[in-house]
């Protein structure tokens, strides 16, 4: 959520694999109150982030399975 609120993105390699991108300004819509942030349909279950999610699908892992 709140996602596209942001714009200027600034990339930055990591790896031969992988990047890490950043906003840098906020849309003006979002500065005068009215952006996305907030906003949403809230999940049923909260599943936290574990690191095992940077190596391995463990969501549909477990979809799979279930």
């Amino acid at each position: 959520m709140g996602n596209l609120d942001y714009s200027t993105l600034i990339s930055v390699r990591v790896s031969e694999t992988a990047a890490l991108s950043y906003p840098i300004s906020i849309t003006e819509d979002a500065a005068r109150g009215n952006g996305f942030r907030a906003r949403g349909v809230a999940p049923d279950i909260h599943i936290p982030f574990t690191p095992g999610e940077c190596r391995e699908d463990l969501i549909l892992r477990a979809a799979m399975e279930g």
